[in-house]
């Protein structure tokens, strides 16, 4: 029996040593993203970036850069041009755009539309309508001649917010997390297989960096389901907010009483197969979308 288990545990390190060793040799999976309080929001680490791996053979591999801000872009939330026509990009992780290179994100992309354009994203991977109002109040409010805000049902149907004023639940830098963060095998197996979520649905009470971020210790807005609807929600928002949604993703009852705009997709957006965010051609048609919306006499 001691045999068998020496064998067993043998064998199943020397597999791990030699399966860490392809997926950085072939970079098939990328490291974390690490994150950072900032003023009290779970915001990822400035000045980083790097490439972002995604699919069980690297299908996606997209370049990232953090500004001082805590936003996957190439451009500093600081710097205002006041002779260009503002404009303020919120969403989740499709506004967030980790896959495609930064260069690429709908807020370039929107610029390269018109030189008297320049756009800030404000995006988030997981982000919800209670992210959103939060990040529009403390960000884009009164500082933006438009404001666009990607919504679809996922994230109009969650009320607690997911990274602002969540700073207090980053993880700590403990042995196991940088672990985590240096190994690619278990980066490998989390991004595409979901194995932290996996392994928290059996460990609930397990350490930090395995639960979901459910804290709401640091949360001074009362966004629970049941306690505020979408609409007191919404109210939040200044009139001009725009809302944009791409056609069968959104209930159009919850917005039509809104501004919004639908994504026209004159272009495939979706080629990933494993993943249903854009792709460059779904961007492009956001990005165009708005331009059109912002051109138009008729808004």
């Amino acid at each position: 029996m001691k045999i068998f288990l020496y064998r067993f545990v043998s064998t199943l390190f020397l597999s791990a040593i030699i399966l860490e060793t392809v997926l950085r040799v072939f970079q098939l999976a990328g490291s974390t993203l690490p994150e950072v309080n900032h003023d009290g929001n779970r915001m990822l680490k400035p000045g980083i970036e790097g490439t972002w791996i995604k699919g069980g053979l690297g299908e996606v591999k997209s370049h990232y850069s953090i500004n001082s801000q805590g936003w996957n872009s190439i451009i500093d939330f600081d710097e205002i041009d006041p002779l260009k026509t503002s404009i303020a990009l919120i969403g989740d992780s499709y506004i967030q755009g980790l896959h495609v290179d930064v260069e690429n994100s709908i807020g370039r992309l929107l610029e390269s539309d018109s030189s008297d354009y320049f756009v800030h994203e404000y995006g988030r991977d997981g982000a919800n309508i209670a992210d959103f109002l939060m990040v529009y109040e403390a960000w884009v409010k009164g500082n933006y001649e438009y404001t666009f805000i990607l919504v679809s049902n996922r994230n109009l149907n969650e009320f607690q917010p997911s990274f602002m004023n969540q700073g207090l639940s980053i993880p700590s830098e403990s042995i196991l997390r940088r672990v985590y963060n240096d190994s690619y095998l278990i980066r490998y197996l989390n991004i595409n297989h979901g194995l932290l979520l996996k392994i928290n649905s059996l460990f609930r009470d397990g350490p930090v960096f395995l639960q979901n971020s459910d804290s709401d210790s640091c949360i001074d807005l009362e966004l629970v389901a049941g306690q505020v609807t979408i609409e007191e929600i919404f109210m939040g928002f200044d009139s001009t907010v725009v809302f944009v949604y791409q056609l069968g993703t959104v209930d159009t009852s919850l917005i039509e009483n809104h501004r919004h705009l639908k994504v026209n997709h004159q272009v495939f957006p979706i080629s990933y197969g494993f993943d249903g965010h854009w792709n460059l051609n779904g961007r492009i048609n956001c990005a165009n979308s708005i331009h059109t919306y912002i051109q138009s006499p008729m808004h």
